[in-house]
């Protein structure tokens, strides 16, 4: 797999998603962030059987997020504790990927079926925190 870059509305660079290797994950299983040359890790940890734990790393910070027992046999649901905020992401009916801090929906991914690329809605006031 090649860098993935993301663009922001103007078709400007702001991002870029590497695929990466960490001994504690599946091998083929973690990607990195770059953004603003900050780093940010997810990656699938070694010795799953049925359900998944993530490892995602930020700013020297592991945290570990886990696949929903009950929702990911339906579909695509992972929660976990992230900067003391709880984390859900998780797959809805029309194939989009949500991501809710405390309940509040801070982003959608929207793939395009027709490319390998992706469109991510970020609500403004998750922006507004990030800054």
């Amino acid at each position: 797999m090649q860098d993935a870059h993301v663009f922001d509305s103007e078709n400007n660079i702001i991002a870029k998603v590497m695929k990466a290797s960490n001994s504690g994950n599946e091998v083929g299983k973690t990607f990195v962030l770059e953004l603003n040359g900050e780093l940010a890790a997810l990656g699938i940890k070694k010795g799953r059987l049925f359900f998944a734990d993530y490892r995602f790393q930020m700013n020297g910070e592991e945290y570990i997020l886990k696949d929903n027992a009950i929702n990911s046999l339906l579909y695509f649901c992972v929660d976990g504790t992230v900067l003391g905020k709880k984390l859900r992401i998780e797959e809805n009916w029309d194939k989009e990927i949500e991501v809710k801090l405390d309940g509040q929906k801070v982003a959608l991914i929207k793939p395009n079926t027709l490319s390998l690329e992706a469109t991510i809605l970020m609500e403004a006031e998750a922006v507004r925190k990030r800054k």
